[in-house]
């Protein structure tokens, strides 16, 4: 037969219960109270919050997707994104180790730079195919005129007589 609880006792069980972090087994050696009725409890408050709660509202609604003329421009603004969220990153470490532990933080670092690195290198890649190599060049000719043996010598336009030039 299954013990019923005075609401007084059941209040104070739920106050232990969140005091202690919502640790069933602590909260049933301080109450007495058994540990399925703490869990069915713990439950049923947590419904009745949700039911309560009004519905999650984003704190900055999301921003629409810019337009890009080509994929190398989109490229370019995911390249732009992954550097700022990994300077956001590396610029709040510490603070921000409440949220996640320092590995994961430096798994999501490392995952993050190594997208970096490979967008980076596929940009590169596809820059270099769109470059138009120009070359120019001059041509310098250079011939040294000799004296025509039979005479004759050039003065810049035409062949003349030794003498006439």
């Amino acid at each position: 037969m299954a013990t019923q609880y005075a609401p007084e006792q059941k209040q104070l069980a739920l106050q232990i219960l969140r005091d202690s972090g919502g640790d069933i087994n602590a909260a049933h050696l301080k109450t007495g109270v058994n540990e399925r009725t703490l869990y069915r409890w713990r439950n049923d408050l947590w419904r009745s919050w949700r039911r309560q709660s009004e519905s999650p509202v984003l704190p900055n609604p999301p921003k629409p997707l810019p337009q890009f003329e080509d994929d190398l421009d989109a490229m370019a603004f995911l390249r732009q994104q992954i550097m700022s969220e990994l300077l956001n990153l590396a610029n709040n470490f510490q603070p921000d180790m409440n949220y996640m532990t320092p590995a994961k933080r430096v798994q999501l670092l490392t995952q993050l730079t190594d997208r970096f690195i490979k967008l980076d290198v596929h940009l590169n890649a596809r820059q270099e195919e769109e470059i138009e190599y120009v070359y120019e060049y001059e041509v310098e000719h250079h011939v040294e005129k000799e004296p025509d043996p039979e005479g004759m010598v050039w003065n810049d336009r035409e062949w003349v007589p030794i003498g006439e030039e």
